[in-house]
């Protein structure tokens, strides 16, 4: 009777969860009789909702489900089950009419089975915290062992299949998976079938797999015609593939047939545990999957369409009856007012009034009572399970969870009284006792052997345990550790994807995989807790598209060596190794690989995997972005657990060097060009830390201490190399080698190296990532580059079309509560979930830490480019850049993120000239910085400081984003001859020719365009941010700049600037700029000139420049404030003298009279600049902004001497010009009652004179007379900012004064 009960729970839970209007009596009383055939049962429409899909089952059948189990000799006679004949045809939900009955009593199967995933996670979860038992070979194992002896299961012609027409009428699809059969028999050891009667140590058991297959068929027939006339079931039937009847199906995966060995050791310790308890073995001889262009397109579709029925299905009751009436388009939008009424207006305002809220309130507390009876008692009324129900009706699954686990945390606090009160009445003596009663105990689910233990006799328990060989008393021995006792072996012998495109030509292959003899062992040791996978794969092959008679090869392995063919993957995993203390061993190993770009063959799959122009799938995408962040936060928990236990993983990884070939025209034969990329030899390996400090207290400091907190993985990457081969050139020979000829990027290796923390600890930053790589070197030649030029353009690019515009649904989120409900109340525990992180403002102050989660330091040390000319066979070297010094620092912490950058030095250098003849090589670009300072060229710093924060306002300064950079000091020397020897360089290159300047120039507008907008767009959105805060703070700064004009014979000038700072603050008011010049001088290298300095700053600084940019300062009630402003600009300058000489005039511009293509380019843009500003200008003349301005200059001294050895000069002192203005308003006002503004503008210039003198070698005036006296001018501008409609003033009104000129022509100087 115990089994035929445990029997009938079973097949009644799931059995009936699929099969419509099964008998739950009868199954019974069939399965006590031995014999439970069940015939043409129907499945009900809901029985694919597992899948978590919007179809449904229009059509299922069973033809056969057979149970055959012999009581009267179960330990030596066969059970049997077979099912036979199951069809099911799904639909989308969206074809079949709406039917509130039906759709109500699945929404409520839904729930209820979604409330009962809750409860098996809840039970999980506390079964977790059990302690397990020890003992191995329990009854219950022992009792399935005998069952399994001689159980045999066949399972024939399955054939479920989905069809969907809804997205294109005349272009439906059908997916669908068909089985011939599946059988699970018990063999001898030879694995032929059998029946075992006696008692053995060991079964062996066959599961034979036939003709398992998927196929998805594009613009077919619908099997839905044969429901209505009965010809479902043999159309589904016909279309099953067996060896004797092949089906023209288009298969996704093609019919599968394989045997699965499994054999059972019950008795390990007489074998002295060399036989494992399970033994597993699969071979498979080969999987082909093809997909074909159409297929792929219809599996877009499918999920569009998906997509679609999901967001609907929550208005499908709402839906017009009929939907070809002639009055459908009124029908539609009835159904669209609906659908916004129901669903957004009367639902959130259902949802947040007071009815509502008490009604919830109600309905839960009703609902808590009712089941905290039902866990309270053993048995409840009928009107406590009709509460439950109704509430449950109501409630969705969120609400009944908590509701639940309130209820459960009240049962216990109940029993946590009662035991208290029954131990303060045991103190009472035995008359409390007896008063007290008993109390009855919560049952609990038994166990098998517990519910055979109360079913039995003695006798029959005993019979029993001599049939599956269980003794009651003894104990289980103990497994060795190094014992396996499940193993299995796979062996996959073939498997192949192929792509082929039945849209453009038939059946086209475009590429094919092919994956030869790959097998795998896993093992588990259960005494250890250990498993252990071992994997390889002998080879891997890729085929592409032929075209010109030849199938191109795109992969192909290089396992070869020593003529000895070794396995081109080989991967370990092991936990728990015997050799090792290790936690954890991972090997990863593998040969190269030989990769060639096709062209051919890679625009064809770049057109392939186009998606259709009707396909939208941006929820999906964002559903799918939510899942892998799902996934990743629970892989981010598991490591968490890992790194807490402090486990140390042995990570072993060697990838030999793959190299990838590039041929010109994208077609790959001999004796042709190829580009080679050697990807090198990349190795990772784990750096164990000695745990051990007993020896070193006293002497260990804390950063050694702190040094051992982290786990270490090296990363290793040699012999990364870029070759270009030129025909009959041998590249096999040179990519052996470091430097030849060929190699177009040097061998190079990096190293890094990742720290993980172990130890909880906010001083120690999290992960630290240090990398290093030491030379970088390029060596290109004019040849070289047209060439590599010529390569690439050579190869044709695919003709992708530009995606369709991506639409967007407001307020409709994929993911409903049901779904989410499970992730959140998985968890529920005693305890209760996990807490989630705090806002930063809800947390203690002790919480607030900024720990560093993320510190990543690169160098690299040096970067070479070697440029050289070919001259007739050679080579020439031309010119040399080189880098130095080029790190960065970046810490990412809790509260902000820094980036520390800096550049050592950079050096452009000329091989072919030296400095006058007899000098050093001309250094075009120098870095005046030696290698021992740790002064560095370059310094940039980013600090971005989250506003949540709570040392946001202190440390940070409410400064959200700051930008610093320094430049210390460079050196540019414009060499003539170098020059126009660079420039005759780049103007052989011909790039223009080479390249395809239509379309440079297409994309280039494209993008300006695409900016353009970008920043339209961006400008349209108002800034966020909070009063008081910095959005944006940059801060740069120049030490000096010095440029200096030469030729081969001599030097013609040097300038000098220092001390150019500039600064740049944006918040939620203003964007303010200012910037300022130190000091810039020009000197006359000539040396018996009396002016050496051809221009000089008399004063402190040079200019002075402060401009702010208001927003949104003059709208609204502030355009009638004339203090309020859009720009504010301030300028001020000091003095500037220039002397005049001709001789270094004449030769400045005998100097640029050499580039003339470099005049040329200057003044194009000269030209656009000057039509942009008329545009600025008109735009600016059109909105009339207020600018207000603040201008002081000290217009420039002006000397121009006899000669450039006399002393005897004219001096013309510009004055110094003031420039001010304000605003007033008319009284006319216009239409909407904003007044006329005027700007008025006060000009001066002052102290403007001429002056004849004699200076001496200091640059001083010795004598002087004027040949001006100074003038002094003044204008008055007024400007109308509102012509549009204002015509009471003239848009500019311009008025001067002038002072005496008095001009003195004959005159001694005193």
């Amino acid at each position: 009777m115990v089994f035929e009960s445990i029997v009938a729970d079973l097949l009644n839970k799931y059995v009936g969860d699929y099969v419509e209007n099964l008998d739950k009596s009868q199954l019974k009383i069939g399965i006590w009789g031995g014999d439970v055939v069940l015939n043409n049962l129907e499945l009900k429409n809901t029985a694919l909702d597992d899948l978590d899909l919007p179809i449904k089952v229009v059509a299922g059948h069973i033809g056969k489900l057979t149970l055959k189990i012999p009581w009267k000799n179960l330990y030596t006679e066969p059970v049997v089950a077979t099912i036979d004949s199951v069809y099911a045809l799904a639909v989308p939900n969206s074809s079949l009419k709406y039917e509130a009955e039906k759709e109500e009593k699945a929404k409520q199967e839904k729930k209820q089975k979604k409330l009962r995933q809750v409860e098996e996670a809840k039970e999980a979860e506390k079964n977790k915290e059990s302690p397990k038992e020890g003992k191995k070979d329990t009854f219950a194992e022992k009792l399935a062992t005998q069952v399994v002896k001689n159980l045999q299961v066949v399972i024939s012609r399955i054939h479920v299949r989905y069809e969907d027409d809804t997205k294109d009428h005349d272009h439906p699809f059908a997916v669908g998976i068909t089985l011939q059969q599946l059988a699970f028999q018990t063999t001898d050891q030879n694995w032929k079938p059998c029946i075992v009667k006696e008692a053995v140590t060991e079964i062996f058991k066959l599961v034979n797999l036939q003709s398992l297959a998927l196929y998805w068929n594009s613009n077919t027939e619908s099997f839905r015609k044969y429901i209505d006339n009965g010809e479902f079931n043999k159309a589904m039937e016909k279309t099953i593939f067996t060896l004797s009847h092949q089906v023209p199906f288009q298969y996704l995966i093609k019919p599968v047939s394989s045997k699965l060995q499994l054999r059972l050791n019950t008795k390990p310790e007489k074998s002295n545990f060399s036989i494992p308890k399970v033994l597993t073995n699969l071979v498979m001889e080969e999987i082909a999957v093809e997909l074909r262009k159409s297929q792929y397109d219809d599996i877009l579709e499918m999920l569009e369409s998906f997509e679609r029925m999901v967001l609907a299905d929550k208005y499908r009751k709402f839906e017009p009856p009929d939907r070809k009436s002639n009055k459908r388009f009124k029908l539609w939008w009835q159904f669209a007012y609906t659908c916004i009424l129901e669903k957004t207006v009367r639902r959130r305002r259902n949802m947040w009034s007071w009815e509502r809220i008490k009604f919830h309130r109600e309905i839960c507390k009703k609902y808590k009572e009712a089941y905290f009876k039902k866990l309270s008692h053993k048995k409840i009324g009928n009107d406590v399970q009709s509460i439950l129900e109704v509430c449950e009706n109501q409630l969705d699954v969120f609400n009944i969870a908590v509701t639940r686990q309130q209820a459960e945390i009240q049962v216990k606090i109940q029993g946590a009284k009662k035991e208290k009160e029954k131990e303060e009445q045991s103190k009472k003596g035995w008359f409390g006792r007896f008063m007290g009663g008993s109390s009855s105990k919560k049952s609990k689910q038994k166990g098998i052997d517990e519910q055979f233990e109360e079913a039995m006799t003695t006798e029959e328990k005993q019979k029993l345990y001599d049939a599956i060989g269980y003794q009651e008393s003894i104990s289980d021995p103990s497994l060795p550790k190094q014992y396996v006792a499940h193993k299995f072996h796979f062996m996959l012998k073939n498997l192949l994807f192929t792509l082929k495109d039945d849209k453009k030509c038939k059946e086209q292959q475009i590429v094919k995989f092919q994956l030869q003899n790959f097998s795998a062992a896993i093992g588990q040791r259960p005494s250890a807790d250990a498993v252990s996978v071992d994997a390889k794969m002998d080879s891997l092959a890729v085929l592409g598209l032929s075209h010109n008679g030849v199938t191109p090869q795109l992969v192909a392995s290089q396992n070869i060596e020593a003529n000895q063919r070794y396995a081109l993957i080989n991967f370990g995993l092991e936990t728990n190794p015997l050799n090792s203390d290790a936690s954890t061993a991972v090997k990863l190993s593998s040969m190269p690989v030989q990769i060639i770009y096709d062209a051919v063959t890679v625009n064809h799959v770049v057109e392939f995997l186009q998606p259709p122009e009707t396909v939208f799938l941006k929820q999906l995408t964002e559903n799918a972005m939510k899942k892998l962040d799902e996934l990743k936060q629970k892989s981010a928990a598991g490591l968490q657990f890992a790194l807490e236990q402090r486990k140390f993983t042995d990570l072993q990884v060697d990838l030999k060097p793959s190299y990838l070939i590039v041929p010109e025209t994208g077609f790959y034969t001999k004796n042709q060009r190829i580009l080679l990329v050697d990807f090198g030899n990349l190795k990772i390996r784990t750096e164990k830390v000695d745990l051990k400090t007993s020896s070193l207290v006293g002497k260990t400091s804390l950063e050694q201490l702190s040094e051992k907190s982290y786990d270490k993985f090296n990363i290793n990457l040699e012999s990364f190399q870029v070759l270009y081969a030129d025909k009959g050139e041998n590249w096999q020979e040179a990519r052996q080698k470091s430097d030849t000829s060929q190699h177009v990027l040097k061998p190079y290796a990096i190293n890094i190296q990742v720290k993980k923390c172990m130890v909880d600890d906010s001083r120690l930053p999290k992960l630290k990532i240090n990398g290093e790589l030491p030379l970088l070197s390029l060596s290109l030649s004019d040849r070289r580059i047209v060439q590599l030029i010529e390569l690439g353009v050579s190869i044709p690019l695919p003709d992708v079309s530009s995606p369709a515009k991506d639409r967007s649904v407001i307020g409709v989120d994929l993911v409903t509560d049901e779904s989410e409900v499970l992730t959140d109340l998985a968890s529920i525990t005693d305890g209760g979930p996990e807490r989630k992180k705090k806002p930063v403002h809800q947390e203690s102050f002790q919480e607030q830490v900024n720990e560093t989660d993320i510190e990543l330091n690169f160098l690299l040390k040096e970067f070479n480019v070697n440029v050289s000319h070919h001259i007739g066979n050679k080579d020439v070297p031309l010119m040399k850049v080189m880098v130095r010094s080029l790190g960065a620092e970046v810490l990412v912490k809790t509260f902000d993120m820094s980036v520390d950058a800096h550049l050592g030095g950079i050096y452009l250098q000329h091989n072919q000239f030296k400095v006058l003849h007899q000098g050093p090589l001309v250094n075009i670009i120098n870095t005046p910085v030696s290698d021992d300072t740790k002064e560095k060229l370059l310094s940039f710093s980013y600090l971005k400081a989250d506003k949540e924060g709570p040392e946001f306002s202190t440390t940070y300064g409410n400064i959200e984003q700051k930008v610093t950079v320094n430049f210390s000091t460079l050196e540019v020397l414009f060499h003539q001859e170098a020059l126009l020897s660079i420039i005759e360089f780049i103007q052989a290159l011909k790039l223009d020719e080479l390249l395809d300047g239509d379309k440079i120039e297409k994309k280039s507008s494209d993008t300006v365009e695409k900016s353009s907008e970008t920043t339209k767009d961006d400008k349209a959105k108002p800034r966020k941010s909070t009063d008081g805060v910095v959005d944006i703070l940059i801060e740069a700064e120049l030490d000096s700049f010095k440029l200096g004009i030469c030729t081969e014979e001599r030097f013609l000038a040097e300038a000098k600037i220092k001390g150019l700072k500039a600064k740049v603050v944006v918040d939620k008011e203003k964007t303010s700029i200012g910037a300022s010049l130190e000091d810039v001088v020009i000197f006359d290298p000539f040396e018996k000139s009396f002016y050496p300095k051809i221009l000089s700053v008399d004063g402190e600084e040079v200019f002075r420049l402060d401009v702010k940019v208001f927003n949104n300062a003059t709208e609204g009630d502030n355009y009638n404030d004339m203090s309020c402003v859009d720009t504010s600009v301030e300028f001020c300058s000091s003095c500037v003298k220039f002397v005049f000489l001709n001789r270094f005039v004449m030769d400045l511009l005998a100097f640029v009279d050499n580039f003339q293509a470099a005049k040329d380019k200057l003044a194009e843009a000269g030209a656009q600049a000057i039509e942009s500003s008329k545009e600025i200008a008109q735009h600016l003349y059109n909105k009339a902004p207020r600018v207000v301005l603040g201008v002081s200059i000290k217009a420039p001294v002006v000397i121009v001497p006899q000669n450039s050895r006399s002393s005897n000069v004219i001096m013309a002192d510009l004055g110094h010009i003031q420039l001010v203005n304000s605003f007033t308003k008319e009284i006319t006002k216009n239409d909407v009652g904003m007044s006329a503004v005027m700007d008025n503008m006060n000009i001066s210039l002052t102290d403007v004179q001429l002056t004849r003198a004699i200076l001496n070698p200091k640059q001083e005036i010795v004598a002087d007379c004027l040949l001006l006296e100074p003038v002094n001018i003044q204008l008055s501008v007024t400007r109308n900012l509102s012509p549009s409609w204002y015509h009471g003033k003239s848009e500019v009104d311009i008025s001067g004064t002038l002072d005496l000129v008095k001009v003195t022509i004959l005159h001694s100087i005193k």
